[in-house]
């Protein structure tokens, strides 16, 4: 009975102890030993590589205190088929698929695979095409901000060139010498002038000096000065029989300021009708819906965008482009191309050798009606006692340009 009894109990444990240790080789944890228990294989003989258990992690070196450990390998766990007791496979030898980590040189490193350049299309150069046409841009800052602008338009269009006339703060009441003067010397300085596009006056509010009086902005006089010179540079131009775009002064975020811009768009208004032209100045595109200065607004493709830099008079380079717009669609007028890109011909200017600008528009907002005491418009007579001297302001006799 003792013997039987014992056996029993030895049955027991046994069965006890094979089912823990399934579990336990079954469990993450316990299928990863610690390395402060592996042993240490002898340093005068190398060991052959011990084949390792699924999942499980072993040193290709034994580790060495204060250095860094060894690299090591983890081996993929194996696909289990069917019933199995990983403990009875590692004591017996199971007949699943053996793994036999491969040592790795020391200070070996493993070379990425070398990326391959993008290979991008060789863009044929361009022809070079010379000039055919070139618009000068006369006027103080506004005439930089669009000769920026007209270029950046006109990129499609390399045989127009934009040349640039411009003097900062220099507008129309600025004289020694005037801007009709300035103009003249300009275009005889250049070989070709096909036509002109005049943006000025933003300091043009300023007193103007007859002698030794003194007219402030906006009187009577001030205003007859005033559009004299505008007629002194319109002749400057017209004699040459050059087509001329005038942009009027756009508004500013200064009230004050805006009103009197708004005060010589209408004198330039007036004067360009009594030349036989139409004025459209552009203080419709940079208000907003209650006709107040808008630094921020639909640019020319629709998305809103500021237009003005904080100064509340400069433009943005998005600005200065729809700035610039609205002398684009004259000149694109002027110098049109016909099919297959040749150039269609210039309209004929010497049968219409009055001023080309843009489409008339409302009055603009804020402007004051001015009075009937301007003087007339040049009409290219004399007054009857005899012939217009030459060079006077009303001679309008044509030279033609040598």
């Amino acid at each position: 009975m003792f013997p039987h009894r014992w056996a029993t109990r030895l049955a027991a444990g046994l069965t006890a102890g094979l089912i823990m240790a399934s579990v336990l080789a079954v469990t993450p944890a316990a299928s990863q030993p610690d390395p402060r228990y592996q042993q240490r294989q002898p340093s005068s003989r190398q060991l052959p590589p011990r084949q390792a258990a699924p999942g499980e992690v072993i040193y290709l070196a034994p580790p060495v205190r204060g250095q860094r450990p060894p690299p090591s390998v983890r081996v993929p766990p194996v696909p289990q088929t069917g019933f199995r007791i990983p403990f009875l496979d590692r004591l017996f030898g199971g007949s699943g698929q053996v793994l036999t980590p491969q040592q790795q040189p020391s200070g070996a490193t493993v070379a990425a695979p070398s990326a391959q350049p993008e290979r991008t299309a060789v863009q044929p150069p361009r022809p070079k095409v010379e000039p055919k046409y070139f618009v000068a841009v006369a006027g103080d800052e506004l005439a930089e901000a669009l000769a920026g602008g007209l270029e950046e338009a006109l990129s499609d269009r390399p045989d127009i060139a934009v040349i640039r006339s411009v003097t900062a703060g220099k507008g129309i009441i600025g004289r020694d010498p005037s801007m009709a003067q300035s103009l003249r010397e300009f275009i005889g300085s250049r070989k070709k002038v096909d036509a002109v596009i005049v943006a000025t006056g933003l300091g043009d509010q300023a007193p103007l000096s007859e002698g030794k009086a003194e007219h402030a902005f906006r009187t009577t006089r001030w205003n007859q000065i005033f559009a004299m010179r505008v007629d002194e540079v319109l002749i400057a131009l017209t004699e040459r029989r050059l087509p001329v775009v005038w942009l009027g002064l756009p508004p500013v975020a200064d009230e004050e300021r805006a009103g009197g811009n708004a005060h010589i768009n209408e004198i330039l208004r007036q004067r360009l009708i009594g030349f036989g032209a139409s004025f459209h100045d552009v203080w419709a595109g940079f208000v907003d819906d209650e006709e107040a200065f808008a630094a921020v607004g639909p640019s020319l493709d629709g998305r809103n965008v500021r237009l003005r830099l904080a100064d509340g008079v400069g433009f943005t380079r998005s600005g200065a482009r729809k700035y610039a717009h609205y002398a684009e669609i004259e000149i694109r007028r002027l110098f049109p191309l016909g099919k297959g890109g040749e150039d269609a011909g210039v309209i004929a200017k010497a049968s219409d050798p009055s001023i080309h600008v843009i489409t008339a528009a409302p009055r603009t907002a804020g402007a004051t009606l001015l009075s009937a005491d301007l003087p007339a418009i040049p009409r290219g007579r004399g007054s009857g006692d005899g012939p217009v001297p030459t060079g006077r302001a009303d001679d309008f006799r044509w030279t033609p340009a040598n």
